[in-house]
């Protein structure tokens, strides 16, 4: 009753403080003259949006409030009664209690002739980078920004130790810092509609800040520390994943997602509740909730398999925005409607589950689906023979059979929420005897998969592996994995199709970002089943996108490989940032000799590369094309690769590394384009107009073709270093030169 009871009072903040907010805001708006036509509608519909959005709360409370009522009544008789709905407009609302400041989330342009700048107001636009609300207005205006309505996402109960280096807050709001091994983390929500911006602001507890810096560079994010040397401050004016370095203290994650758009009500036709009597799942992680969850799955397929929706627009076509075109496809046939699971707040201990079709599994903000780490509790679907261990699919679904024509049996699924996945794999893969690793999302033959919004973390194997998929949407997904634990990959995308990942981070000691090809001998493809398409052998990958994306790791940021047993192609990465690893993009042909062509690097930026990978031969690089050929393996040839625009703030040892394999495994043509080299750590660059400034090394291989802006780089390997040796055989300082920009890997 307690956590009902907290579940209701939270609702009942957020829809009072959407009420006050958005009254105040249109209350305010007659008493300031001269104010710009432009101005005063944004700022109307933004008061507009906020008492829609606090109404919507409200009428959540109130059937929250009949669901405890009746929650509250089977746990004292044992006998669950469906609520029945209020008729509409009935009962007043409760009143909203009175704002304090951090509650108003406005503040207006209007016109004040007797106003005097001060030197804060005339700093350069530069350190100032927010939209405006309408065109620049002249210097007798006061301008100032919405400020974003904030929403904190605090985990349940004090699940997770809490940072000893920082306190955060956002627009005046305390934030939860989570602490994750070799970094600290919060989340929360930002409705920044009509110029609404977030001022986050971080105390350091332990010491002075001396230095910061503030990730992705490309952002231009300046902070201000005023007159307090422990207090950090900047503005963002968009919602966004960064991460901020304070002095040599442990990196800040700042988790800040957009507004939720799509938040189903927690009772209604078609939205199966876990906490309902029939479910009646266990929100203190005291006892296994699988049975529940499960019944609620399977419930909700069986709703949505008998009620239609309505055909998709004729003209939908949700991958037009890939790099490569795609044939005009026929319209989608008509799909049964997705039903909803809903998950409210709280930690809830789960074994295997089997998502069904035509279901959408909705985590609200403060919801955990917990791994306990109990080897006998779960199933193991493959053995990891490189770490000894077993590795079980946690939340997946049925594979085809082998007898199945049908290559995709699953279609129709979405989890999104603000809720956390959490694998537990540092201790199910240490602790534990016998040990256990998980793929935490395992989506097998799946034609239609979303994952949107949800926090996962601390996998014990490959995080999220979507096989033999295809039509799959991962957006604004956060993958927080520990830097200390081996075979710890945040996505790896396996011979799946039209995959668009968007707005999301990866942080993981292994790949951040991969992309594969296996052989049915493989120990990862043990229970994947028959594939429909070519039985008994292995499917391309292709048309697979990044777009937006942050990436940490101490592996490869993005890549293509090392399995590359059936065809790769048609693999775009765009406009992401790597903030450190020790290969920033590329591709790694190790295993298999299928093919690797049209791959695309475009507009990313490479940060740092501070780590070291034993890769052909051991180094580190901002990109890296290579071949190798391991045993009988094989090897396969690498063609089509463009890296264009970008910029490079640290080269890595040696630079650019292109490298093929004779006989088989060479290289076609590899361009650089517009690429700019900011080592200097001015953040402005100069445009990399040859082999020398991009840093590329081409091994001693035929068939390589490499350019930089069209200028083919010479392929003897001798000349090239002999050319470096000439012309830079000494440093400034008159020492001799190493030639350390074409050191053979």
């Amino acid at each position: 009753m307690d956590s009902i009871r907290d579940y209701r009072d939270r609702l009942a903040a957020l829809s009072s403080s959407g009420l006050d907010s958005g009254t105040k805001l249109l209350e305010a708006m007659p008493s300031l003259p001269a104010l710009p036509a432009s101005v005063t509608t944004a700022a109307s519909a933004h008061g507009q949006t906020l008492l829609a959005e606090g109404q919507r709360r409200l009428g959540w409370l109130q059937r929250s409030i009949r669901t405890a009522t009746a929650t509250a009544t089977a746990a004292a008789t044992g006998r669950y009664v469906h609520p029945e709905p209020e008729p509409e407009g009935s009962g007043a609302p409760p009143p909203a209690p009175q704002s304090t400041e951090a509650d108003i989330d406005y503040v207006l342009v209007y016109h004040d002739p007797s106003y005097t700048p001060t030197p804060r107001d005339r700093a350069p636009q530069s350190t100032h980078p927010l939209p405006l609300l309408a065109p620049p207005l002249p210097n007798h205006y006061r301008y100032h920004s919405l400020r974003a309505q904030i929403s904190p996402y605090p985990t349940p109960w004090g699940l997770y130790p809490s940072s000893t280096n920082f306190q955060v807050t956002a627009n005046g709001r305390p934030l939860e810092v989570v602490s994750l091994t070799s970094y600290d983390y919060v989340h929360f929500g930002a409705a920044c509609g009509a110029g609404g911006v977030v001022e986050v602001k971080i105390a350091s507890v332990t010491e002075d800040i001396t230095s910061y810096r503030i990730s992705p560079a490309k952002m231009e994010i300046r902070g201000s520390m005023a007159d307090d040397i422990r207090l950090l401050s900047f503005t963002i004016a968009k919602p966004g994943y960064f991460i901020v370095k304070i002095n040599l203290l442990r990196e800040l994650l700042i988790l800040c997602d957009p507004a939720e758009e799509d938040v189903p009500p927690p009772l209604g036709e078609g939205v199966f509740n876990v906490l309902e009597g029939r479910y009646s799942a266990d929100q203190t992680g005291k006892r296994y909730s699988t049975e529940a969850f499960q019944r609620a799955l399977d419930d909700a397929n069986r709703f949505a398999i008998s009620t239609p929706s309505p055909p998709p627009p004729p003209d939908s076509q949700p991958h037009a925005d890939l790099h490569v075109e795609e044939e005009p496809r026929p319209p989608a046939p008509q799909l049964p409607r997705q039903a909803v699971v809903y998950v409210p707040p709280g930690l809830y201990l789960i074994q295997n589950l089997i998502l069904p079709s035509h279901i959408a599994l909705y985590l609200e903000a403060g919801s955990v689906l917990k791994f306990s780490g109990i080897h006998h509790d779960y199933i193991p679907h493959w053995h990891k023979t490189s770490q000894g261990r077993d590795i079980t699919r946690w939340i997946t679904t049925a594979p085809p059979s082998a007898t199945s024509t049908e290559q995709y049996p699953t279609t129709n699924i979405t989890i999104y929420g603000r809720g956390t996945i959490d694998g537990s794999g540092h201790y199910s893969t240490t602790t534990q005897n016998p040990r256990i690793g998980n793929n935490i999302l395992a989506p097998i033959s799946v034609n239609g998969f979303v994952v949107r919004g949800v926090i996962i973390r601390d996998s014990g194997s490959w995080a999220v592996t979507p096989v033999r998929c295809a039509d799959v949407c991962i957006e604004n997904v956060k993958i927080l994995n520990r830097m200390d634990m081996p075979e710890n990959d945040c996505l790896a995308v396996m011979e799946s199709c039209n995959v668009r990942v968007s707005n999301s981070i990866a942080v993981s000691m292994d790949d951040a970002n991969s992309v594969r090809t296996w052989t049915v001998g493989a120990d990862a493809v043990r229970g994947w089943g028959a594939a429909a398409a070519s039985p008994g052998m292995g499917l391309p990958a292709r048309d697979i996108a990044w777009r937006g994306c942050l990436a940490w790791t101490k592996s490869w940021a993005f890549k293509v490989g090392q399995a590359v047993f059936s065809r790769i192609e048609n693999v775009t990465v765009e406009g992401c940032v790597v903030y450190d690893a020790a290969f920033g993009m590329g591709i790694h042909h190790r295993f298999g000799s299928a093919p690797v062509a049209s791959i695309y690097f475009l507009d990313c930026d490479v940060e740092r590369v501070s780590h070291e990978l034993p890769v052909a031969g051991g180094g580190r690089s901002w990109f890296a094309v290579c071949g190798e050929e391991v045993g009988s393996w094989g090897k396969g040839t690498i063609t089509d690769v463009e890296v264009h625009g970008g910029v490079v703030f640290e080269r890595g040892r040696g630079g650019a590394v292109v490298r093929g394999v004779e006989d088989g495994g060479e290289v076609g043509t590899v361009f650089f384009r517009n690429v700019m080299m900011a080592e200097d750590g001015d953040g402005c660059g100069r445009k990399a107009g040859s082999w020398r400034d991009v840093g590329v090394h081409v091994a001693d291989r035929r068939g390589v073709k490499v350019f930089v802006e069209d200028e083919e780089v010479v392929l003897d390997k001798r000349k090239m270093l002999e050319g470096f040796e000439s012309d830079e055989s000494e440093d400034d300082d008159g020492e001799e030169s190493d030639g350390e920009l074409v050191t053979d890997w």
